[in-house]
């Protein structure tokens, strides 16, 4: 049976609108060179930024790093901790092409015209703003690696979509009070009294926000910081800042490799009864998926000519062509369908965000 062209682009098309492969990981390029960054829209590859116009001249001169290479590893190594958990990529050399966030880390906010206790700013309207540029004030932190990476994890956290929390041990807190971290709990937005946050929601979880702004990786097995110990300063450190003492970190481990249930994959499966159907009636889809790590969701695509669906069964709408029925490991799919050409395909998502997504498979539905 020829394959119409249009049909052709809706088998593509049926894959693309597939959570597995909608959105690509939000790479955050962390810049310890130093530089200007003129002012104008942002745009992180370009060196453009709508901050910097505050800095003298309309731009922001920037200075280099100047707590060490040692340190420099650090936090690195720190900020990739925190977001260990999203489809976020921490790299502190220039990646490839356009499409990222830039930190600029050095200085203090004098070169952007703010006031000296600020350690740092990053533009924020809600979204994941691709192509944004914040800047950490590292010079006023003292270059210290623990202050450094929690002012660097919270203006990234900005470009990602994250407000101010009232929760003292979130990273989008302005308050402290021992280790931080992005949390599960849902506090009130607000910097020194509680507020409405501005996306027009009750609060924040800044997990779970991160987690639909960008989505999750699997899990990585991190090593904690050692009990903090006295360091000598790097040669080429700024000398005039008094340091606090630093945990002194240590390679991560080899992940402990947990049951061989546990480590497998989602699989997904279409199942139907031959490429020609009778239509204008409903049929059956059925879908087989399973994962070690448990499921957390079985989505169809479906495409017509001139209609285009996306069903999850963890979530089905009320109404609508399209319904499902979970079971253990067999998922059913009742699709009332006309007549013609359809692409259909399938993903299943594990309860660790890997996902599994079927080839899409055409079908000819046919007026009996």
């Amino acid at each position: 049976m020829a394959r119409s062209a249009s049909l052709a682009g809706l088998v593509v098309l049926a894959s693309l609108w597939l959570p597995a492969i909608a959105a690509a990981d939000v790479t955050v390029f962390l810049d310890p060179r130093g530089g200007v960054i003129e002012g104008g829209d942002d745009d992180a590859a370009a060196g453009v930024s709508g901050i910097a116009t505050g800095g003298p001249g309309g731009r922001a001169r920037v200075p280099a790093w100047s707590g060490g290479a040692r340190r420099w590893t650090q936090v690195v190594a720190c900020v990739r901790d925190h977001f260990a958990d999203f489809r976020v990529d921490i790299v502190d050399a220039p990646p490839a092409g356009d499409d990222h966030v830039r930190i600029m880390v050095g200085g203090r906010p004098s070169i952007v015209g703010l006031s000296p206790a600020l350690g740092g700013i990053a533009p924020f309207d809600g979204r994941v703003l691709r192509g944004a540029i914040g800047f950490v004030f590292s010079a006023s932190l003292g270059n210290r690696v623990d202050a450094t990476c929690e002012a660097i994890a919270h203006e990234i956290g900005h470009t990602l979509g994250l407000e101010h929390s009232m929760m003292c041990e979130d990273l989008m807190s302005y308050d402290r009070c021992g280790e931080k971290r992005f949390r599960v709990e849902v506090a009130a937005c607000g910097e020194v009294e509680e507020r409405a946050c501005e996306t027009g929601e009750d609060g924040q979880s800044s997990y779970a926000t991160l987690e639909r702004n960008v989505g999750l990786r699997r899990r990585v097995v991190q090593q904690p910081p050692a009990p903090a110990v006295e360091q000598e300063a790097d040669d080429d450190q700024d000398q005039g800042w008094e340091q606090a003492p630093e945990p002194r970190w240590q390679p991560e481990p080899e992940p402990e490799q947990p049951p061989a249930d546990e480590v497998r994959g989602p699989s997904v499966e279409l199942v139907l009864d031959g490429d020609q159907l009778p239509g204008n009636q409903w049929i059956t889809v059925t879908v087989r998926a399973r994962a070690g790590a448990g499921l957390a969701d079985v989505v169809l695509a479906w495409a017509s000519e001139d209609a285009q669906y996306l069903v999850s069964c963890a979530s089905p709408p009320d109404d609508g062509p399209i319904r499902c029925e979970p079971g253990d490991g067999v998922f059913r799919f009742w699709v009332r369908a006309g007549v013609g050409q359809r692409a259909i395909a399938a993903a299943a998502i594990d309860t660790r965000g890997t996902q599994a997504v079927t080839r899409p498979r055409v079908i000819w539905l046919r007026e009996d």
